[in-house]
C-alpha cells in the first residue's frame, strides 16, 4: 500500500513535544506522510526555538516543562521526549546512594515533566528517549525508580504490578543497526501503550537490525582536491584527536586504513578519513536521517552541528512509529512502509544468499565426511582378519566347517592314489627324482598344525 494513503484514511494525529531539539518526532511523521497536528514543542534553547519555527508550526511553545500548568495543554495523541545528557551523568557515590536523588537536580526533574503531562492528558502512545548510561545509573536503581513512576500513572490504588493505564517496554538501538545510517549511537528507547487504546490484531514490536550501509552513500559527490591529505589540511585538523580514534578502532579489529570512516575529532565535529575534511553540516543531517533538502539554516554552522548531533534519531522514531502508530489506532493496519528496511532489502537478500550459499557448502562438506567415513568401514570390514599365535608367529586364516571336510576328503584321496613313478633325465646319470607329497591332514580345530620351536630344532 502506498506510503501516502495514512493520511486519506484516519483523522489527524495530534502530537506533542518536550525536549524538542531539531523536532525529529515531527519530521518523522512527515517522512511517513501521517496526517498530523502540531500541538506544542518545548526547549530552553533559544537556538532549538529558531530552528523548529522556521521548519515547523507548533500551536503552542513553551520553554520550560517544568513551570508550565499541564492541564492547560492541548490534548495529544503521541507523545515523544527526549532528556538531557547530563541527568544520567552523576555517579552513585555523588547521589550519596539516593537511586532517586537524579531527580533532585534540575535536568533529572525533566521526567517529573513527561510523567505530568502523561498523567494529565493520557496519550494514546509515548515514546521517551534516554542515553544508554541510564541503564546502570546508581546500580540500576534509576531505571527502577522511572519505570516504577511511569507504571503508578493511572494506579487505581492497588500498587499490583500491572494496575497502571500503560503498558511499557524499553529497547537499546543502535542507529547503525536498527537506523539504517552508518551512525553509530546507542540510546534507550522507552515506548508505553495505553491499555484501553491497544489493538489485539495489531501488536507492537521493536524493529529488527538492519546491515549498516557505506558512509559514502551519505556523503556529498567528491569535490576537487579531495582524498588528498595536503600539509595544510593535517595542520588544521586535530590530528592527535583523530589518531586516537581510529586506534581504539584498530583495537577492535576495524581495519581503518581500507575502509571509509568518520570519526569524532571535536565535540560536534568529525572527520572524514577517505576524504581528507571535516564532515559538513548537511552530511550530518542525512546521517542522522533527516532530510537536508527541504531544511531551512537560520541558525550558524556550528550551532546547527551541535543540534544535529544532539537530536533523536529520526530513522529509528519512523522506524518505531511505522509500528506503534497501528497498534494503538492511529493509523490502519499495513499503511506505512519502513522505508529503512527497504533501502536494505537488497543487501538483507544478498546476506541470506550468501548465507544459504555457506550452508549449502556445510551440507555438502558434511555429506562428503559421511561418505568418506562410510567407504573406510566398508573397506576394513573386507579385510581378513589375522590371529597371531603365542610365539609371535603369524597363523593362517580360520577355515569354516565345510572348508574342514573339503581339504581334509582331498587329502584322503591324495593318500589313496599311487605315487608316480621317478622321471629319469637322460642327459645327466643321477635321476632326479620328484615326489609329490599328501597335504597335510588338518587336525578337528581347522587349523594347520604347526611345529614348535623345540621340534624345529631336533629336525634341524
Amino acid at each position: 500500500m502506498a506510503a501516502s494513503s495514512p493520511s486519506a484514511m484516519q483523522q489527524a494525529v495530534r502530537v506533542g513535544t518536550d525536549c524538542s531539539g531539531m523536532e525529529t518526532a515531527v519530521a518523522a511523521l512527515r517522512a511517513l506522510k501521517v496526517e498530523h497536528e502540531h500541538q506544542w514543542s518545548c526547549d530552553w534553547d533559544e537556538e532549538a526555538k529558531k530552528t523548529i519555527c522556521a521548519n515547523f508550526a507548533p500551536k503552542a511553545w513553551f520553554d520550560n516543562c517544568l513551570s508550565r500548568r499541564d492541564l492547560e495543554l492541548p490534548d495529544v495523541d503521541l507523545y515523544i521526549s527526549g532528556f538531557p545528557r547530563l541527568a544520567f551523568s552523576d555517579t552513585e557515590e555523588e547521589l550519596q546512594g539516593d537511586p532517586a536523588g537524579i531527580f533532585r537536580d534540575r535536568r533529572g526533574r525533566v521526567f517529573f515533566g513527561c510523567c505530568g503531562v502523561i498523567e494529565k492528558k493520557r496519550p494514546k502512545a509515548f515514546i521517551l528517549e534516554l542515553v544508554k548510561s541510564a541503564i546502570a545509573h546508581a546500580g540500576g536503581q534509576t531505571m527502577l525508580a522511572c519505570m516504577g513512576l511511569l507504571r503508578s500513572i493511572g494506579d487505581d490504588g492497588s500498587r499490583a504490578w500491572a494496575c497502571g493505564a500503560y503498558d511499557l517496554s524499553w529497547q537499546l538501538l543502535d542507529e547503525c543497526r536498527h537506523g539504517g545510517v552508518p551512525f553509530r549511537r546507542q540510546r534507550v528507547y522507552l515506548v508505553g501503550i495505553r491499555k484501553d487504546a491497544a489493538r489485539n490484531q495489531v501488536q507492537f514490536s521493536w524493529p529488527g537490525a538492519l546491515p549498516c550501509p557505506q558512509s559514502e552513500q551519505f556523503l556529498d559527490p567528491v569535490r576537487q582536491g579531495e582524498g588528498i591529505m595536503t600539509l595544510l589540511q593535517q595542520l588544521n585538523a586535530p590530528i592527535s584527536t583523530v589518531r586516537d580514534a581510529l586506534s581504539e578502532l584498530a583495537a577492535t579489529g576495524v581495519e581503518v586504513f581500507e575502509q571509509a570512516l568518520i570519526v569524532k575529532c571535536a565535540p560536534s565535529e568529525w572527520w572524514v578519513t577517505h576524504r581528507g575534511r571535516h564532515l559538513r553540516e548537511d552530511e550530518m543531517m542525512r546521517l542522522r536521517g533527516m532530510d537536508d533538502k527541504s531544511f531551512v539554516q537560520v541558525i550558524s554552522n556550528e550551532e546547527l552541528a551541535e543540534q544535529v548531533e544532539n537530536a533523536i534519531s529520526q530513522s529509528i522514531l519512523e522506524r518505531i512509529l511505522v509500528r506503534l502508530l497501528p497498534a494503538v489506532g492511529l493509523v490502519p493496519p499495513d499503511c506505512l512502509r519502513d522505508r529503512w528496511e527497504a533501502a536494505a532489502a537488497p543487501a538483507i537478500a544478498a546476506a541470506a544468499a550468501a548465507a544459504a550459499a555457506a550452508a549449502e557448502e556445510l551440507r555438502k562438506a558434511a555429506a562428503a565426511a559421511r561418505y568418506a567415513a562410510a567407504a573406510a568401514a566398508a573397506a576394513s570390514a573386507e579385510e581378513p582378519s589375522l590371529q597371531t599365535a603365542s610365539d609371535g608367529v603369524e597363523e593362517a586364516p580360520t577355515l569354516t566347517a565345510a572348508g574342514t571336510r573339503k581339504r581334509k576328503k582331498a587329502s584322503e584321496e591324495a593318500a589313496e592314489r599311487p605315487a608316480p613313478a621317478p622321471t629319469v633325465q637322460p642327459q645327466d646319470t643321477t635321476a632326479s627324482v620328484e615326489v609329490e607329497e599328501a597335504p597335510p591332514v588338518l587336525p578337528a580345530t581347522g587349523k594347520l598344525k604347526r611345529k614348535g620351536p623345540a621340534q624345529r630344532l631336533l629336525d634341524s
